[in-house]
């Protein structure tokens, strides 16, 4: 009971430089999925009465090694008073180095594949022109972690267009259109450089997954390959999707013209737009 009262009463009298850490701590376990206190990154340690009997001040800038460590995670970083702590050593937020978009680069598509790899920084330039600095993780892209320990920065468009392309590694996106317009997603795609009317692969650390993207406008504009697959069968066998249309009925799928043949099946490429289609007239 006495333990539970003092645990509330270091909540209670933290400070709001410590209440903002404990918020970035919050959005960065959301947006790594750690729900674990003491999960890859370490715990941030908010009582700024403890002292670290083996801690040893660090002089000038953290180094690049320590500065990744802290942005994948690989490194357990505590919080005493005005200083952080790795492995004993301690320094203070203007110690964290800021990291330049000066000399990263863009990351695009080539043949419909856009890889952000793992463990490596780059920049997103948005469409009014400004740079935004990103990190790959393990399984996911973001802001990285020393910009919210260094400033508390917080890019709205960072974390929307991050959120974009960690979507796009989820099995399904059928649920895509509640969180991004079509004029939205459109634009990630452009901006990436990916062709439409064809699958596309993103690749993210250690996870990829590939997908349909299509440039009807009728139906969604990212698909599953299982379900491309799936449609793409019962298009082109079975004869049961189409049994009361007509044989020699015209279909105009990715602008090009298939006519139904006589066991009410369609002859068409796998890899074709099969999204953007336009049926044919039946009569009533």
């Amino acid at each position: 009971m006495q333990v539970n009262m003092l645990a509330e009463l270091n909540i209670l009298q933290m400070s709001s430089r410590n209440k903002k850490l404990l918020a970035l701590k919050i959005m960065r376990d959301k947006r790594t999925g750690n729900n674990k206190q003491n999960l890859g990154f370490g715990r941030l340690q908010l009582n700024p009465d403890v002292t670290y009997s083996k801690s040893q001040k660090k002089k000038g800038k953290l180094s690049e090694s320590m500065l990744l460590g802290i942005n994948n995670f690989s490194l357990g970083v505590f919080k005493y008073g005005a200083f952080y702590d790795i492995d004993g050593f301690q320094f203070t937020e203007d110690q964290i180095p800021k990291i330049s978009t000066d000399n990263l680069g863009e990351i695009k598509a080539e043949n419909n594949v856009i890889d952000f790899g793992k463990d490596q920084y780059f920049k997103y330039v948005s469409r009014d022109g400004r740079e935004h600095l990103l990190f790959t993780q393990k399984n996911c892209i973001g802001t990285p972690y020393s910009e919210f320990l260094r400033a508390g920065v917080y890019d709205s468009v960072t974390e929307r267009y991050s959120y974009y392309w960690r979507y796009m590694l989820t099995k399904d996106p059928v649920y895509l259109g509640l969180s991004f317009t079509r004029e939205e997603v459109r634009s990630y795609m452009e901006e990436a450089g990916m062709e439409p009317s064809a699958f596309f692969t993103v690749k993210m650390g250690g996870s990829e997954s590939t997908k349909y993207y299509s440039a009807g406008y009728r139906e969604g504009i990212i698909h599953s390959k299982e379900d491309y697959d799936e449609h793409y069968s019962h298009m082109t066998s079975g004869g049961i999707l189409y049994s009361d249309i007509e044989p020699g009925s015209i279909f105009k799928i990715g602008g090009k013209e298939y006519a139904l043949k006589e066991d009410h099946t369609l002859d068409i490429p796998y890899g074709a737009d099969i999204y953007d289609i336009v049926y044919p007239k039946v009569k009533i």
